[in-house]
């Protein structure tokens, strides 16, 4: 969020240094003389702030889908979810008991709840264990 607020800055900078040079005059708070100044902080800006936009790591949003994705009747049988990174994928906990672990798009079960939710997935590795789902999603 504070990416996309500091690039929409650095946008609106920019627009007031350019009318400000190309009409030699004040526009905003920018003086014809700091134009050029103005245009390099705001270019500063959006590529900084576009840079703090783009998210690292995996999606949480792709790693619930492909959990419901494996859940029959999703619809009526989830009332909510949690997600948080755990070991370069997201933990998933589907209604506060069932938990799932998401790497490079493939589903694993942490335990017996989500194996009995989502039949034929496979089971995560040991490293990857309850406690650490629970502890990633707070």
């Amino acid at each position: 969020m504070v990416g996309l607020m500091l690039a929409l800055v650095g946008v609106a900078l920019f627009v007031c240094a350019l009318r400000a040079h190309l009409q030699k005059k004040v526009v905003g708070s920018v003086k014809p003389s700091q134009a050029k100044q103005g245009m390099v902080v705001s270019v500063l800006l959006l590529v900084g702030g576009l840079w703090m936009a783009v998210p690292d790591g995996p999606s949480h949003g792709d790693a619930v889908t492909s959990v419901l994705m494996t859940i029959p009747d999703s619809e009526s049988s989830v009332n909510k979810y949690l997600t948080g990174d755990l070991d370069d994928g997201v933990a998933v906990v589907v209604n506060g008991s069932a938990g799932y672990w998401v790497k490079d798009g493939k589903v694993f079960a942490v335990n017996g709840v989500a194996s009995n939710m989502s039949p034929g997935i496979q089971y995560s590795p040991n490293s990857v264990n309850w406690s650490s789902v629970e502890n990633a999603v707070k």
